[in-house]
């Protein structure tokens, strides 16, 4: 089933909810979704802060660790360091207002093994963090995704989180990439073979999962026109008609 809309005004709030962002890849490499994390925080800088009873609203972003930590952006860095020091500052409630809303940054292990186990690992950290995250960090109320990879991110919600809202940005299609490397002439034929059906399970949970989120962003018309036309999104409503002269 489809999971729960979110209210037109989620991002405009002064009291927006806290929102999770999931990205399965190297942070490093992501930077839409660093730019994603970035314009929520700031977004969320127009909240109360605990001075008057309410929770500053958050963004919790976990991805995975580069092979250097130095390839973390800094401006992450940057903002999770506010987030800790407001929290230590004892003038953070005489404070009225904040400039920004918190950020959480959880850095997983590089995702290594064959894809099978990478997958699995995937999942079970994604689990630890959705049932039982460190207890400074929020519960979500809201989850944006990407895709890819969206896979492992899918199935963990899907498990562990059916009732939290969830976007995804869509890139791309993560089975048309993962069919490359599956598929390869180079392959022998019962490489191949296990490569379809692992394949085809992928393109199940991507398409399938993809389908009852709650909305869905995609870098180019076309990719929406084309999870339109496999029925993962819905058809966008009709723009209005435009007003002529008489």
């Amino acid at each position: 089933e489809p999971r729960p809309a979110l209210p037109p005004t989620f991002f405009a709030s002064p009291t927006m909810p806290n929102l999770l962002i999931i990205a399965m890849g190297d942070i490093s490499r992501s930077p839409r979704m660093v730019a994603h994390t970035l314009s929520a925080i700031s977004s969320a800088g127009v909240a109360s802060n605990d001075g008057d009873g309410r929770s500053r609203p958050s963004v919790t972003l976990v991805a995975h660790a580069p092979q250097d930590a130095k390839d973390v952006p800094p401006a992450l860095v940057a903002a999770a360091q506010r987030t800790i020091d407001r929290q230590h500052s004892s003038s953070v409630s005489d404070q009225g207002e904040c400039d920004e809303g918190d950020l959480y940054l959880v850095l997983l292990p590089a995702a290594e093994g064959v894809l099978p186990l990478r997958f699995v690992r995937q999942v079970l950290a994604l689990r630890s963090h959705l049932t039982a995250p460190p207890a400074a960090v929020p519960a979500p109320s809201a989850v944006l995704i990407q895709c890819p990879p969206a896979a492992p991110s899918l199935l963990a919600l899907y498990l562990f989180a059916p009732s939290i809202p969830v976007i995804v940005d869509w890139h791309n299609y993560g089975f048309t990439l993962l069919a490359l490397r599956l598929l390869a002439p180079s392959l022998s034929a019962p490489l191949r073979l296990l490569g379809s059906l692992v394949l085809y399970l992928a393109t199940f949970i991507e398409l399938a999962l993809g389908a009852t989120a709650s909305y869905h962003l995609t870098v180019s018309r076309a990719l929406g026109d084309d999870l339109v036309a496999r029925r993962v999104a819905p058809a966008p409503p009709a723009p209005p008609p435009t007003l002529l002269p008489d």
